[in-house]
């Protein structure tokens, strides 16, 4: 009867890539925003109170 045996590196120690980050748009961002906030007076109207 075997005892335990050790596993080679290669299975134990698997590279996994990093999930590569999407670099984000800030202009398409708030354009989206605007699009989705519907029929909101302009910008310049939002500052007076």
């Amino acid at each position: 009867e075997m005892g335990a045996t050790l596993e080679p590196a290669q299975e134990t120690e698997r590279y996994q890539a990093e999930p590569e980050e999407k670099e984000i748009d800030a202009d398409a961002v708030f354009a989206k925003l605007k699009s989705m906030s519907g029929n909101k007076q302009d910008d310049e109207d939002e500052d007076r109170f």
